[in-house]
């Protein structure tokens, strides 16, 4: 009874999990679908043009497919904050078009302090933090997953 009983639970767990797959094309390659949005918090500290880049790519390919409601916040210090200084971003179309979207871009105070980065020099629309790695923290406390972008 009970190896039946087990049996029984392996075949509908298998057929739940085959349930919450979507062939997404004629061939074998297969996506979750999933209703719950993300809450993702990225950390950009490169100052590299070709690191900003990437992330855009990634907030692109994040965008075409996360679910509604989905949280996306990018925090930028030490090197990173060159992509929030309006004069200096070689992405500054891409921020502000994901500005638009709903992505948050924060730029951390203690770097524009020691860059003599002033407010009114970032890209519009973008906000401010008083520490970047502590609103990482915070975030991560809340539930929001990491991602570090760039090399």
């Amino acid at each position: 009874m009970k190896k039946t009983l087990l049996l029984l639970f392996l075949a509908m767990s298998g057929i739940a999990a085959m349930a919450q797959t979507t062939t997404t094309d004629s061939s074998t390659k297969t996506e979750k679908v999933r209703k719950k949005p993300y809450k993702i918090v990225f950390q950009m500290i490169s100052k590299s043009p070709n690191d900003h880049a990437s992330l855009m790519r990634q907030l692109k390919n994040i965008t075409s497919v996360a679910p509604k409601g989905t949280q996306l916040e990018v925090v930028c210090h030490g090197g990173g904050l060159e992509m929030l200084v309006s004069e200096k971003s070689s992405v500054k179309e891409d921020v502000e078009k994901y500005i638009q979207q709903g992505v948050q871009f924060k730029a951390c105070e203690f770097t524009m302090t020691r860059d003599k980065v002033t407010k009114d020099m970032l890209i519009n629309g973008s906000g401010t933090v008083q520490a970047g790695v502590l609103e990482i923290a915070e975030k991560q406390e809340k539930g929001w997953a990491y991602i570090k972008a760039g090399s």
